[in-house]
């Protein structure tokens, strides 16, 4: 049996505890959403820009010549209709947003009168 001066001087064994945040239970959620979304813009990009083809033994070279086509070709079926539809999406933005200020200031109004 150990007397009160051996039990004093042997060291105490700490025990070393890694402590992750809760924040790290985010982390791979967060990486599969962001693979989903972001993965499929990538790969578009890579085949806008002829870096990538679907077609095997196809060379690839960088090349904004599809870009430059749809965005400054007149010939171009699918350019009409893109600016047609950015038209479209900034009125029913413009709209939305006008009825969600109408909204707020008539809150607010009602709150004042309280």
């Amino acid at each position: 049996m150990p007397t009160g001066d051996v039990a004093r001087r042997q060291p105490r064994v700490r025990a070393v505890r890694l402590r992750i945040g809760r924040g790290t239970l985010v982390l791979p959620p967060l990486g599969i959403v962001l693979l989903v979304l972001v993965g499929p813009i990538v790969v578009l990009a890579l085949y806008s820009l002829n870096l990538r083809t679907n077609i095997p033994g196809t060379p690839t070279a960088f090349s904004s010549a599809n870009w430059k086509d749809f965005l400054t070709g007149h010939g171009n079926p699918f350019r009409a209709r893109f600016f047609y539809s950015m038209k479209i999406t900034l009125l029913v933005s413009v709209a939305v947003l006008y009825q969600l200020s109408a909204a707020h200031r008539g809150l607010e109004r009602h709150r004042s009168e309280q």
